[in-house]
């Protein structure tokens, strides 16, 4: 890991198990609704930077939640953790504006790809203004 790096992820006897699938949720009021929805109680979750990460302790359910996640940069941070901590899939649940007449309130939207538009993405070596697709399934 270089010097410079903002995060730096450790493992340690106290790092929450995480299943392989991790949720990034956006906004404060979508993860207080998965919290009452699952009946997710306050003794399940730890803080993570500025975050709630609620972790698959006993392994059985295979994912874990984490939120809110505000801008590219903090998503980052979320992002280098969860990995260092095992987890290798991630689902982003969040909303938007909608972009098109077609798309009423409520309707899901599963993107084909993305243009990149932030800095965050060109240090991991993603060109600004590029059309990004999702990773195929392995």
């Amino acid at each position: 890991m270089p010097d410079d790096a903002i995060v730096k992820p450790v493992v340690t006897p106290n790092t929450p198990r995480l299943g392989p699938v991790a949720v990034l949720v956006s906004s404060q009021g979508d993860i207080r609704l998965l919290d009452q929805l699952l009946d997710l109680g306050k003794d399940q979750y730890r803080p993570s930077f500025m975050s709630r990460l609620y972790p698959d302790p006993a392994g059985i359910t295979g994912f874990s939640i984490t939120g809110p996640v505000v801008g590219a940069p903090y998503a980052v941070m979320l992002l280098e953790t969860l990995i260092a901590w095992g987890a290798k899939k991630f689902i982003f649940f969040g909303w938007c504006g909608a972009v098109s007449q077609a798309v009423k309130i409520g309707d899901v939207i599963v993107p084909a790809g993305a243009v990149i538009d932030e800095g965050t993405s060109s240090h991991y070596g993603a060109d600004s203004g590029r059309i990004v697709e999702p990773a195929e399934m392995v």
